[in-house]
């Protein structure tokens, strides 16, 4: 407000008033009342803001901006009004496409006096010529082979490159989400990792704990090829809250613990800020669900092709291995790689029944 009173004339505008408001601190809502009201009456600056709802179910203090009669409510536009709208920019940009065409194909189009005229450019179908065996023979030394393979990495490089172009939005968005949660002192719990010091055995208690600053550190270094296996770290959040103050038999270890281990569990599920801190999960997971729901359904769907497509790629990948080295083992391997790698996680699987480490799965 004071850098748009130093710029005057000037448009204070003000989105999404409604959603504003309601995420605002009581401070910041009184601090924009103030600056607003301090603003001389012939001074020219506008507010301009936008709501997606009526003006009498705003709040009162943000109706209040607003005097009688500046408050407008936009209909949704008729067939008519559309139509005597787009019409003259369809016809327009129609009249001006066919008279390029018609200097494209005639360079005479249009032109006046006696001077001589370009002969008329025939612009008829291409021929074109019949491309030679791809595998050469005889004497062309594989030259035809050579020219395929070239022409299969191009081909390779440039869906590579799509496929993390698409990956790079994702993460884009990914980022921006968190970082908005990071800012918002709500969220202020689940900020960074939970120190044994402020709760005392909570990684004894929590086997898989997960904190925002860790999503996005994840996020950053594309362990994430899914929105799927994104929301699904999101959900450790929650898991992890109802672990720690959810009291006796919410982990094998709490089952497994000791009488005075059982005892602290149950005195934390009775304490009402642990109550509130699951309750506050919960509604960290939803403002999280509800924020990816804006992303590209299109994009989304794409990455999922993709993280499917990169585990078929590395299953083949494993399955030649095998067939090279004779190693039965790693093939029967592939299924489960393409299952673990599909939603672009990071596992790492250790010990089997006969002692074996399993290996670490990667995509990013």
């Amino acid at each position: 407000v004071t850098e748009a009173r130093r710029a005057a004339p000037a448009v204070l505008f003000l989105p999404h008033l409604r959603l504003w408001w309601d995420s605002a601190s009581p401070t910041l809502r009184a601090t924009l009342r103030a600056l607003m009201e301090d603003v001389p009456s012939d001074l020219p600056l506008l507010l301009l803001a936008t709501c997606d709802c009526a003006g009498d179910e705003l709040d009162d203090d943000a109706a209040g901006l607003f005097g009688d009669g500046q408050v407008i409510a936009l209909q949704k536009p008729s067939a008519e009004a559309r139509a005597g709208y787009f019409e003259p920019i369809v016809g327009a940009a129609a009249r001006a496409a066919r008279t390029a065409d018609a200097k494209t194909r005639d360079p005479a189009f249009g032109a006046s006096g006696s001077g001589k005229q370009k002969a008329r450019v025939d612009y008829g179908k291409e021929v074109l010529q019949k491309a030679g065996d791809v595998i050469g023979g005889g004497g062309d030394d594989g030259n035809g082979a050579s020219k395929k393979s070239s022409a299969s990495n191009a081909a390779t490089t440039a869906m590579l490159a799509e496929e993390d172009r698409a990956l790079r939005q994702q993460r884009m968005f990914l980022r921006d989400l968190i970082t908005t949660l990071l800012y918002k002192k709500q969220w202020s719990d689940f900020h960074v990792p939970v120190a044994d010091t402020e709760a005392p055995g909570y990684f004894k208690t929590v086997p898989h704990p997960m904190d925002l600053s860790t999503l996005l550190w994840r996020v950053d270094t594309g362990w994430f090829l899914t929105v799927d296996a994104f929301l699904k770290d999101v959900r450790l959040i929650v898991d992890a809250a109802k672990t720690y103050w959810g009291g006796v038999g919410e982990s094998a270890a709490e089952r497994s613990a000791n009488h005075a281990t059982r005892e602290a569990a149950s005195r934390r599920a009775a304490d009402p800020e642990g109550r509130q801190l699951v309750s506050k999960a919960h509604a960290l997971e939803d403002t999280v669900r509800e924020m990816v729901g804006s992303l590209d359904p299109g994009l989304v769907g794409r990455c999922v092709q993709i993280a499917r497509a990169r585990a078929e790629r590395a299953a083949g990948e494993r399955r030649t291995r095998a067939g090279e080295t004779g190693d039965l083992g790693l093939a029967n391997k592939t299924g489960a790689v393409l299952d673990e790698t599909f939603l672009g996680e990071r596992r790492s699987r250790r010990g089997g029944d006969d002692g074996e480490e399993g290996d670490t799965h990667v995509v990013g």
